[in-house]
């Protein structure tokens, strides 16, 4: 009795690949966020009855294959069957074996799809999620150019639900343009990546980790670059206004509060108040800064003006440390 496979892509095929750990856990966001699913997700938790079946059975799934459409498709593929590797060596059963593992299982079957030619069981749509798993597949297989029309259309079709937030979804976008090489969306992500950065990202995407080095650099640098111009309007207000923080005219204290902020930022490296480029181009770092604005040494409080203008200068550094994504010290 001939074996049974679970996908035939080849009935005359030379070569069994075997997929094991089917479906394995993929892209997990961190659980503490809202946002945090399954990479398998349909539910409220991000997991579908046929996922979790899928991991509790460690399923395995055999395709038979033809080893002249690998080759053609993949180096990867061509340099397992054609070089000195036991996966080139014919078995007992007149075939070669070849296994991988924790693919999604789905991924894989339209892959196979697309290396063999049957273009009709391509789908025409697919979701993120399911477009992030072939991005993978693709890329770890240098499926490139045997995907390239289906991603276009694929992309084009999704593109109107890029997110504007940053969280998962946004991931799984930088590496699905990544791996597809869609610069321009790319390009738009980053900018939305920088601007609410969280730090909380996934791991095992092919996505070159300069690309979130560069985010969290920028977001530095966005926050560096309002925490400084923040500061330098302070200081505009202290030196050029009639009046003082707290409202008055003709007060003294201004002098005293324009010294303590002067103080403050010659005593914090790498901040220069009367140069932008220089601080952001510093190693000075935003967790740094946040902890020396809770130490901001505020004037001894003489007079009634000068507690109003204390309150006044201690709301306006409060505002900084909180737009750096810090919390204000009881």
């Amino acid at each position: 009795m001939a074996p049974r496979y679970d996908y035939t892509l080849d009935p005359t095929g030379d070569v069994v690949l075997t997929l094991f750990n089917a479906n394995a856990p993929f892209a997990v966001w961190p659980q503490k966020t809202s946002s945090a699913c399954h990479p398998n997700a349909i539910s409220a938790k991000g997991q579908s009855s046929e996922s979790q079946d899928a991991e509790e059975d460690d399923s395995s799934f055999d395709f038979l294959v033809s080893s002249r459409h690998l080759i053609l498709s993949s180096p990867v593929f061509k340099a397992a069957l054609t070089g000195n590797w036991v996966e080139a060596t014919v078995s007992e059963d007149g075939l070669r074996h070849l296994y991988t593992d924790d693919w999604d299982v789905q991924a894989m079957v339209i892959a196979m799809n697309v290396i063999h030619g049957y273009s009709r069981k391509v789908p025409q749509m697919v979701s993120l999620e399911l477009l992030a798993k072939l991005s993978v597949v693709v890329d770890y297989y240098q499926l490139h150019d045997a995907f390239y029309l289906y991603a276009c259309v694929w992309i084009d079709r999704l593109r109107a639900q890029l997110p504007d937030q940053y969280n998962r979804d946004l991931v799984l976008w930088i590496c699905v343009s990544h791996v597809f090489q869609k610069t321009d969306i790319l390009s738009s992500l980053t900018k939305t990546a920088t601007a609410r950065y969280t730090g909380e990202t996934v791991t095992g995407l092919p996505v070159p980790s300069k690309i979130f080095d560069e985010i969290a650099w920028n977001k530095r640098g966005l926050q560096l670059s309002v925490a400084w111009k923040s500061l330098q309007a302070l200081h505009s207000q202290l030196t050029l206004n009639e009046k003082c923080l707290g409202g008055w005219k003709n007060c003294n204290c201004r002098t005293a509060h324009l010294s303590a902020l002067v103080a403050f930022c010659h005593s914090c490296p790498g901040l220069d108040q009367n140069n932008l480029p220089r601080t952001l181009s510093s190693k000075l770092g935003v967790s740094d800064l946040v902890e020396r604005l809770g130490k901001f040494e505020y004037p001894n409080q003489k007079s009634r003006e000068m507690g109003r203008c204390s309150h006044s200068l201690k709301k306006s550094v409060e505002s900084i440390i909180r737009g750096l994504g810090g919390v204000v010290p009881s």
